[in-house]
Protein backbone atom coordinates (compact mmCIF):
# COMPACT_ATOMS: atom_id res chain seq x y z
CA UNK A 1 0.00 0.00 0.00
CA UNK A 2 1.06 3.40 -1.14
CA UNK A 3 0.00 6.47 0.20
CA UNK A 4 1.16 9.97 -0.17
CA UNK A 5 3.04 12.11 2.10
CA UNK A 6 0.56 15.10 2.31
CA UNK A 7 -2.43 12.00 3.49
CA UNK A 8 -0.68 10.79 6.08
CA UNK A 9 0.50 14.23 6.96
CA UNK A 10 -2.88 15.35 7.69
CA UNK A 11 -3.41 12.57 10.32
CA UNK A 12 0.12 12.43 11.94
CA UNK A 13 -1.23 12.49 15.40
CA UNK A 14 -3.89 9.83 14.70
CA UNK A 15 -0.78 7.69 13.50
CA UNK A 16 1.24 8.04 15.94
CA UNK A 17 -1.53 6.72 18.54
CA UNK A 18 -2.12 3.24 16.23
CA UNK A 19 -0.72 0.22 17.60
CA UNK A 20 -2.90 -2.53 15.34
CA UNK A 21 -4.77 -2.45 12.07
CA UNK A 22 -2.60 0.28 10.50
CA UNK A 23 -3.62 -1.11 7.02
CA UNK A 24 -6.84 -0.17 8.24
CA UNK A 25 -6.04 3.05 9.03
CA UNK A 26 -4.13 3.60 5.86
CA UNK A 27 -7.18 2.42 3.81
CA UNK A 28 -9.69 4.88 6.17
CA UNK A 29 -7.52 8.12 5.92
CA UNK A 30 -7.34 7.45 1.82
CA UNK A 31 -11.29 7.21 1.74
CA UNK A 32 -11.34 10.61 2.98
CA UNK A 33 -8.63 11.74 1.44
CA UNK A 34 -9.25 13.97 -2.24
CA UNK A 35 -7.17 12.02 -3.94
CA UNK A 36 -8.24 9.15 -6.76
CA UNK A 37 -7.60 5.68 -4.93
CA UNK A 38 -5.99 2.90 -7.29
CA UNK A 39 -7.26 -0.73 -6.69
CA UNK A 40 -4.66 -3.87 -8.14
CA UNK A 41 -5.07 -6.87 -7.87
CA UNK A 42 -1.63 -7.90 -8.84
CA UNK A 43 0.02 -10.91 -6.10
CA UNK A 44 2.87 -9.40 -5.14
CA UNK A 45 3.55 -12.53 -2.65
CA UNK A 46 1.79 -15.57 -0.86
CA UNK A 47 2.03 -14.20 2.55
CA UNK A 48 4.50 -11.92 4.04
CA UNK A 49 6.04 -12.01 7.34
CA UNK A 50 5.78 -9.59 10.23
CA UNK A 51 7.55 -9.34 13.71
CA UNK A 52 4.50 -8.75 15.64
CA UNK A 53 1.54 -10.39 13.51
CA UNK A 54 -0.06 -14.04 13.47
CA UNK A 55 2.20 -15.16 10.83
CA UNK A 56 5.28 -14.24 12.66
CA UNK A 57 5.39 -17.71 13.28
CA UNK A 58 5.55 -19.19 10.49
CA UNK A 59 8.74 -21.73 8.99
CA UNK A 60 9.54 -22.76 5.94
Amino acid sequence: MAIRREILEEYDTYLKQIKLAIDSFYLVIGFLSNYDMLFDDIVLGKYRLQKYSASSNLTN
